[in-house]
């Protein structure tokens, strides 16, 4: 278990092809460079490992009819949290 800012964490301290499997529980969005964040990890997962990570969906129904709507309305958490850094659709995470 890393605890930190893992962003800041560079190099990572970890050995190469250590997991099976990394999951990012709606993380991905709050990360100032997810991609760079990716990218460095990749070394750290098995050749055969998984990279596992849901994040919010902004091109959900709800954000939809809000913004025809003139509205944009954060939150103190849910799809729109104020904390958001990124938006992704399911486009744009593949």
């Amino acid at each position: 278990m890393l605890v930190g800012d893992v962003e800041q964490m560079d190099p990572l301290p970890l050995p190469a092809r250590h997991f099976d499997c990394v999951i990012f529980g709606d993380t991905l969005e709050h990360l100032k460079e997810p991609e760079a964040l990716l990218r460095r990890l990749r070394r750290h997962v098995k050749r055969d490992g998984l990279l596992i990570a849901n994040v919010p969906n902004i091109a959900h129904w709800s954000v939809i009819v809000e913004l025809l709507q003139g509205r944009f309305p954060y939150a103190e958490a849910g799809l729109l949290d104020r904390t958001h850094l990124r938006f992704f659709t399911p486009e744009s995470v593949e």
